[in-house]
């Protein structure tokens, strides 16, 4: 079993490395917003855990 199957909600996060790939900002700017509670993070070790839905919200796709 797969990762991805046997863990669905790990699918509602991405690292802070990831975040700042995904919307083109640097890693900064999501600490940024993670410090001033515009996205939802948790730090597991040397890590942050980010909501992609808090970072969707904050952090728009931009528009087609």
């Amino acid at each position: 079993m797969s990762p991805e199957t046997q863990y669905p909600e790990l699918r509602q996060v991405v690292t802070m490395a990831e975040a700042a790939r995904l919307t083109f900002r640097d890693p900064k700017s999501i600490r940024y917003a993670i410090d001033t509670g515009n996205i939802a993070a948790v730090r597991c070790g040397s890590i942050w855990l980010v909501s992609v839905r808090s970072l969707v919200q904050h952090f728009p796709p931009p528009a087609t």
